[in-house]
């Protein structure tokens, strides 16, 4: 038998009082309750329930046993509901590049709202007027907000790669942050 099981049955069954609630409250069949009850008594080879088809109460033993399960239960809940939420949690350094302009207008006015959403996150934005190389090591996210410098295509027919996350400098906003529900 799954020695857990046992343990939240005998702690829902002393709290409820009555051995079918515990056991509809845990999903199992009334049959099962009573054989999982059974094999933590004889395990422990104690008596910790005193039942009769009217009611159910525990004995001295199983009040013991019972301040040391609820404990011991609610220590694992909250061991996996730590485990859990950081797992959920991102973590990490975020860099942004982009233009100083493009930078103070629409990125900076999000931060806050980010770090607040995100604590675990470490945001760095490097507002300078040259692009960097995106793919490399150095940056998470690039805003181009124009064409390079060296580039050879016109202004009016530069296209951001589909990879980059990016904006032109027009009022709109900068789709994946507008997006963002901070």
């Amino acid at each position: 038998m799954d020695r857990l099981t046992e343990l939240e049955l005998f702690v829902t069954t002393a709290e409820l009082g009555t051995l079918s609630k515990a056991a509809e409250m845990l999903g199992l069949s009334n049959a099962a309750a009573s054989r999982h009850l059974v094999a933590l008594e004889q395990r422990l080879n104690v008596r910790l329930i005193d039942r009769n088809t009217r009611r159910l109460a525990l004995t001295h033993s199983g009040h013991q046993f019972y301040t040391s399960c609820k404990s011991l239960l609610g220590e694992l809940k909250e061991a996996e509901a730590s485990l859990t939420e950081s797992l959920v949690q991102p973590v990490g350094t975020l860099t942004i590049t982009s233009s100083i302009s493009f930078c103070m207008l629409h990125i900076a006015p999000l931060i806050p709202a980010f770090r607040k959403k995100y604590p675990h996150i470490t945001v760095k934005v490097l507002g300078e007027n040259r692009y960097y190389d995106i793919i490399g090591p150095r940056n998470t996210s690039q805003t181009p907000t124009s064409p390079s410098a060296g580039s050879r295509k016109p202004a009016g027919s530069w296209r951001p790669h589909p990879a980059t996350c990016s904006a032109r400098a027009h009022p709109k906003p900068l789709k994946i942050w507008s997006t963002m529900t901070c």
